[in-house]
């Protein structure tokens, strides 16, 4: 169960990744079309891998309602990695526009 949680995480970090917003306040470059495909097809074979775990327990209907509230979770966790990256990305810019500008530091 633990496995599918964390490939079900993986998957759906890398399908944030296959958007070109959260792929560039991540690594600060424009994501190109060739891994912008790469990262949707593994991030749906592994969100599919997941699930094929979670089916393979028993008992079944339990398992499907276990593995689609770990997906919300999951979901919840890879939005709040995005705004962070987001977040420290703006900090990291807004220091060095405070450092360039003509204003003195403060002592």
């Amino acid at each position: 169960m633990l496995s599918s949680l964390l490939l079900q995480l993986v998957g759906l970090w890398l399908l944030s990744m296959a958007m070109n917003k959260h792929y560039r306040h991540t690594f600060a470059n424009a994501l190109t079309p060739m891994l912008e495909r790469a990262f949707s097809i593994i991030g749906w074979g592994l969100l599919s891998v997941s699930f094929i775990l979670v089916l393979l327990l028993s008992p079944l209907p339990l398992m499907i309602v276990y593995w689609v509230s770990c997906l919300a979770l999951n979901i919840t966790l890879v939005a709040f990695f995005n705004s962070y990256q987001e977040n420290r990305r703006k900090r990291c810019s807004n220091r060095s526009l405070i450092k360039s500008s003509v204003i003195p530091p403060l002592k």
